[in-house]
């Protein structure tokens, strides 16, 4: 069963082997090396530079058919979900000029979203299935928390019980 978690890197300087290997890098630290990493028949998937890359950390490289990009169903679909999520976020500002802080606000906001919400295959969120926690998001602002509740609930209580004896000043 799959976790459904999306990971997006902006590419600053196109999609060279160089610049695909950091950015897979910075996953890695995070998550730990692949077994496998499906890919396309893109340039930086060919080049020596990341077949030396997959080979010195123990990937095995999987490449999708050219020019059949559904082979890779899942990848393309997550594609398709940043991209509709970006374009959508990013609507009302069409026609001006957009800065890059702006994109990356908007896809960290998507992202964030995207990791936050239940999946109906799992009926959990990527976050969770990949954490192990529920993640802290803004809706847990509205509802105070079951601990917090117990907290103010005991406070209240201790608040109710103080008794008084006569001639005690109040």
């Amino acid at each position: 069963q799959k976790s459904k978690w999306i990971e997006v890197k902006l590419m600053k300087n196109g999609t060279n082997a160089l610049e695909t290997i950091s950015k897979l890098k910075d996953v890695f630290s995070i998550f730990g090396l692949p077994v496998e990493l499906v890919t396309d028949n893109g340039p930086p998937f060919n080049s020596s530079e990341f077949v030396s890359f997959c080979q010195a950390n123990g990937i095995n490289p999987i490449k999708s058919p050219p020019y059949h990009p559904q082979s890779n169903g899942l990848a393309e679909r997550g594609v398709q979900t940043v991209k509709k999520g970006l374009e959508k976020a990013l609507f009302s500002q069409k026609g001006e000029n957009i800065s890059e802080s702006k994109i990356l606000s908007n896809l960290h906001n998507f992202i964030f979203t995207y990791r936050n919400t239940p999946t109906t295959v799992t009926g959990i969120t990527p976050a969770e299935s990949i954490l192990k926690i529920k993640p802290r998001t803004r809706f847990d602002l509205l509802k105070p928390s079951h601990s917090n509740k117990s907290k103010f609930a005991s406070k209240n209580l201790e608040r109710k019980l103080k008794l008084y004896k006569v001639n005690d000043y109040v």
